[in-house]
């Protein structure tokens, strides 16, 4: 099969004319048409591409099969797999190759597929090809029964755990970019001590304390102060909300809140049914939840670092905490994320030893951009590779991500300056940002 290279139109008279066809609409000479006849040219240029790759995956999948039969044909038994990850192994080759498997890796292919990104529109083309590309290295750890087998589709790539035979026999495949050993991030996150007590308003009620004003007799309100306190305190930095009396517009108060977004995050377990995560005509703020530690949903429920992640995007308001003073003094708070429109999606990736892996975290990751298709990801952990080369996989399933259209906002406080936050592509620190009035920057780039 002969494809017509897409860089250059002379090749395909077919290209041309409709570039030539398109081109009358637009304005006629100066600046202006040649911006629109670039658009044009590079417009049709992208479907082409679509196109041409979809006929690669077909033709790949022929070629395969063809050298398939060619092989099982001409190859002598004796030495079938010996160069090769796509033929059916021997059982010597099958007990070889299975021993010892006690190394969890992930092995990353060349192709990454940059034309076919993963979102609504080309995922299913994107799924195919990765498959294809990866069919090779997934019969064969089939064959061996390899342990923990999981295909990816946003990071072309495949985890598993197999012998440090099998990890360089991979490692030597011509497909394979390289072969990663299972890394762990770690996440502190603790049970709170019920410190505080707190009352659950009705359905569709806000405490009215939360505009009128206080006499300074609460530890945390000073005079003339709203009596509840409307926490955390940076929705009033960000102009997400506010109780205070005559205070500038915000989001809130110009009815933006986040509603139609829908926002995955990485951390442990939650609690969905928790009353600051219900909405006022009793749906559930967190609409989906999955696990990725084996430990299942409902186990290592901490309240601890999601309840706070997903608190601070999307919680209620609708709960009125107190927290007691030593001095006798308390401190009548509420607590509403910046965004209480939004739905939320749990992605559970910590277990209950703290420690995630490579592989939990990339399936979260996956999980968020091709399943729930988020609009914006959060991770708000740690995750501190040595050496950092600035291209560890989950920097990598990031950019994929943002490929794809999802937003992927990462803590630029967990793990110092080899945080997730500093990547290559559009991915942002949400601290950083609001700081930085706005602007995503990072040490090597600048504003983004």
């Amino acid at each position: 099969m002969v494809l017509s290279p897409v860089d250059d139109p002379r090749f395909d008279p077919g290209f041309s004319q409709e570039v030539g066809r398109r081109a009358q609409f637009c304005p006629k000479p100066g600046t202006e048409f040649l911006i629109c006849f670039r658009l044009t040219y590079e417009g049709i240029r992208g479907i082409r591409e679509v196109w041409e790759m979809r006929q690669r995956v077909r033709f790949a999948a022929l070629s395969v099969a063809t050298l398939g039969l060619i092989a099982g044909i001409m190859v002598p038994a004796g030495l079938a797999g010996a160069s090769t990850t796509s033929a059916a192994l021997s059982s010597a080759q099958v007990r070889a190759l299975s021993r010892h498997a006690t190394q969890s890796v992930i092995v990353v292919f060349k192709d990454q597929v940059p034309s076919l990104p993963a979102n609504t529109t080309f995922g299913p083309d994107r799924q195919t090809a990765v498959r294809e590309i990866q069919s090779q290295v997934v019969d064969q750890l089939r064959q061996l029964h390899a342990p923990d087998l999981h295909s990816y589709t946003l990071l072309n790539a495949v985890s598993a755990t197999v012998s440090p035979a099998e990890e360089a026999r991979l490692a030597a495949s011509p497909g394979v970019a390289k072969v990663v050993p299972n890394a762990t991030a770690h996440l502190e996150f603790t049970t709170p001590t019920p410190a505080v007590s707190a009352q659950a308003l009705s359905a569709g009620t806000r405490p009215a304390s939360l505009r009128r004003t206080s006499t300074g007799s609460k530890v945390c309100q000073e005079e003339g102060s709203p009596a509840v306190e409307l926490d955390p305190q940076a929705l009033e930095t960000i102009r997400a909300n506010s109780n205070v009396p005559n205070a500038l517009p915000t989001a809130a108060s110009l009815g933006i809140t986040g509603a139609g977004v829908k926002v995955a995050f990485v951390a442990e377990g939650i609690d969905v049914d928790q009353p600051n995560f219900q909405r006022a005509n009793g749906s559930h703020v967190i609409v989906d939840q999955a696990d990725f530690t084996g430990e299942g949903v409902a186990h290592n429920v901490s309240g601890g670092e999601a309840s706070l992640d997903a608190s601070s995007i999307a919680a209620q308001g609708n709960v009125v905490y107190t927290a007691p003073f030593a001095n006798g003094k308390t401190c009548n708070f509420v607590v509403e994320g910046a965004a209480p429109g939004a739905e939320l999606v749990s992605l559970k990736a910590f277990p209950s030893d703290h420690d995630a892996t490579s592989t939990s975290l990339l399936e979260a990751i996956d999980y968020a951009v091709t399943v729930e298709h988020v609009n914006v990801l959060s991770e708000s952990f740690g995750y501190n590779p040595l050496p950092d080369t600035m291209n560890d996989l989950i920097r990598q399933a990031d950019e994929a991500a943002v490929a794809a259209g999802t937003v992927v906002d990462v803590s630029s406080g967990d793990a110092g300056p080899a945080a997730p936050a500093l990547s290559r592509r559009d991915v942002c620190a949400a601290a950083a940002a609001a700081a930085l009035g706005g602007e995503c920057r990072s040490p090597r780039r600048g504003p983004q």
